[in-house]
């Protein structure tokens, strides 16, 4: 009897931790299945992020490679007005051009273009009204024209110029009227026989017109030296029996030595106008 009761004590205190355990073992099963579950759904989430993370990247290079290129061609930009100022000179093939068009005459013919333009600046555009202005201006006298030179001696002081007309004393009426009705604004004092020049005081606007007479004979120097290109390409142009390309060469290089002398004429322009605005007077 006493061990029918301790099989049935036993029994029941088996069933009683039985029913105890089982859903702390459920329990131990969820939470054992809750973090396989988290680890699966972490692992699907890590290609996401480094999707993501790749994208991002991507877009950020974009960018940049944008902001780059950008800049190249900005900094393009702004190198072709220095490029254009730096051209380099063209090679000139003279003993091809020889063969078909008189060299030294074309040559000879910028060069006198820019000789005229270099004694326009020495006559007329200095800061002071020059001598050698002066010595060349034209006096009319019994219908022919002089020289001022040739009717009087002249002599320069730092701000007075003065004539003696002993030798023509009865030319000195026409010497005061073109003296008085030249650019140069001077105002001519005659005492007897000798006439003085005040030179008159530099001002802003006497420099500004002066510079602006120099452009005008730039212009002038430029349009004579193209009309000489022109007028020897012309030349090329009606050779017979010249072939196309030989034609197309020559008249290049009359085109590049045509625009050496032009080069050379602006930079004579520039080196006037640091003159004309850099003397301080």
């Amino acid at each position: 009897m006493m061990g029918s009761i301790r099989f049935c004590a036993n029994t029941q205190l088996r069933n009683t931790v039985i029913s105890t355990l089982k859903p702390m073992r459920n329990h131990s099963h969820c939470c054992s299945l809750n973090r396989k579950i988290y680890y699966l759904q972490s692992q699907q989430r890590v290609p996401q992020v480094n999707q993501h993370s790749d994208i991002l990247l991507y877009n950020t290079k974009v960018a940049n490679e944008r902001n780059f290129s950008m800049t190249c061609v900005l900094a393009k930009s702004k190198d072709r007005g220095k490029d254009k100022k730096k051209q380099k000179t063209q090679h000139i093939d003279y003993n091809e051009m020889g063969q078909v068009v008189n060299v030294d005459n074309i040559t000879s013919q910028f060069e006198k273009a820019i000789e005229g333009l270099k004694n326009d600046f020495v006559k007329y555009l200095s800061v002071r009204s020059a001598v050698g202005a002066i010595e060349e201006l034209t006096v009319k006298f019994e219908d022919k024209n002089y020289t001022l030179q040739e009717l009087a001696q002249i002599s320069r002081k730092p701000k007075l110029i003065v004539l003696d007309v002993s030798t023509f004393p009865q030319t000195i009426p026409e010497i005061l009227k073109s003296l008085l009705n030249n650019q140069m604004k001077l105002n001519p004092q005659q005492d007897g026989t000798t006439i003085y020049l005040p030179i008159p005081k530099v001002t802003k606007e006497h420099r500004e017109t002066l510079f602006k007479n120099a452009k005008s004979f730039y212009v002038k120097c430029c349009d004579n030296i193209r009309d000489i290109r022109n007028k020897e390409i012309k030349v090329v142009k009606r050779k017979e029996g010249l072939a196309k390309d030989v034609a197309f060469r020559i008249e290049n290089n009359i085109d590049g030595l045509s625009r050496q002398y032009m080069a050379t004429a602006e930079q004579m322009l520039e080196t006037k106008q640091k003159d004309l605005f850099g003397d301080s007077d």
